[in-house]
């Protein structure tokens, strides 16, 4: 609720303590501001999903399966592709990249199940 300012003394209190709030305001909009822009530093946002991915039950195996699928599509078309400039070839790569790798994530799971069963391990998951 505004106060009402009767003489040039009160003025000047008013000026310097609302010029005091606005100094303490912008310090800590500065500090809020310095610790968003560190939680979204690239270092911390993969420290935060690996941790996530540690934490959460089947996201691990997930993980895996398309870290693994990715590898088999990017070797999968260094194979295709190898050191050709030709157009064609390259875009034929990348549409194989994206097949393998997708192909491969998909199947994982199934062949993680058979493996375990000639194993003799029943349903486990990757922990």
């Amino acid at each position: 609720m505004p106060t009402k300012v009767s003489n040039t003394d009160d003025l000047e209190l008013k000026i310097l303590e609302l010029e005091r709030r606005h100094a303490q305001q912008v310090g800590e909009l500065k500090n809020s501001a310095a610790g968003i822009v560190d939680s979204m530093s690239p270092s911390n946002m993969i420290k935060n999903v690996l941790s996530d991915i540690k934490s959460a039950p089947g996201l691990k195996a997930a993980a895996i399966d398309t870290a693994i699928g990715i590898g088999t599509g990017f070797l999968g078309r260094r194979l295709f592709v190898g050191n050709s400039r030709n157009i064609v070839r390259k875009i034929a790569g990348s549409a194989l990249q994206f097949l393998l790798t997708n192909v491969v994530r998909k199947r994982m799971p199934a062949l993680r199940e058979d493996k375990m069963k000639s194993n003799g391990v029943h349903h486990q998951e990757i922990k």
